[in-house]
């Protein structure tokens, strides 16, 4: 059940940031997208939690968090993986 509604939630973030966030980050610039939680996962072997952008430099950036499965009995873990467009 709890992977349902992960899934549900990942979904859910991944199309708001398809679209932008409407807070005016990112001033006409690509959005944050599958394709950066793509590669957020493949890096860590985690699952995407949220994604926020922000613009540094006139670039794009994509902050990642995603939720790493736990090894042996202990507990999972979260990391922030940033990602430049």
């Amino acid at each position: 059940m709890l992977s349902l509604v992960c899934f549900s939630v990942a979904a859910t973030v991944v199309s708001a940031g398809a679209q932008g966030s409407g807070d005016g980050q990112g001033g006409g610039q690509a959005s944050c997208g599958s394709a950066e939680v793509a590669e957020a996962e493949a890096q860590t072997g985690g699952r995407m939690m949220s994604v926020s952008q922000q613009s540094r430099g006139g670039q794009t950036i994509c902050q990642v968090t995603v939720l790493i499965p736990p090894q042996g009995d202990g507990k999972p873990r979260r990391q922030v993986v940033t990602i430049r467009r």
